[in-house]
């Protein structure tokens, strides 16, 4: 099965946060599943740090390496993704709490594929 990881859900999965369930780190760690990673996933961790809301305990990059290229994981073509985030990128503040999350998904919705939200 293909599943597609939020940001929060790759975050937790790779500290190790108890914020993910057992049955969402069972279906990550299944070598039958396809783990997909959205571009905007390493995006919005780079905006989170960017505007003083650490949410990594290592250095980017090392996070980058290890909790996606050491685990396997595939990273989503940036067509689609990217050109939405490209789009609003200069307006990124102007929306209002959710929308971005909205607009993302829907660009992520036409991938047909789960997404494994927070547990």
């Amino acid at each position: 099965m293909r599943l597609l990881l939020d940001t929060h859900a790759l975050v937790w999965y790779y500290q190790g946060d108890l914020k993910l369930s057992a049955i969402a780190i069972q279906a990550i760690q299944d070598p039958k599943n396809d783990i997909l990673i959205s571009p905007a996933s390493y995006w919005e961790v780079a905006i989170k740090i960017s505007v003083q809301k650490p949410i990594l305990q290592v250095p980017y990059a090392v996070f980058i390496q290890e909790a996606i290229n050491d685990n396997g994981f595939t990273i989503l073509p940036k067509k689609g993704v990217l050109n939405l985030l490209e789009r609003f990128t200069p307006s990124i503040r102007l929306f209002k709490k959710g929308e971005f999350e909205v607009a993302v998904l829907r660009v992520i919705a036409s991938l047909r594929v789960p997404v494994q939200a927070r547990g």
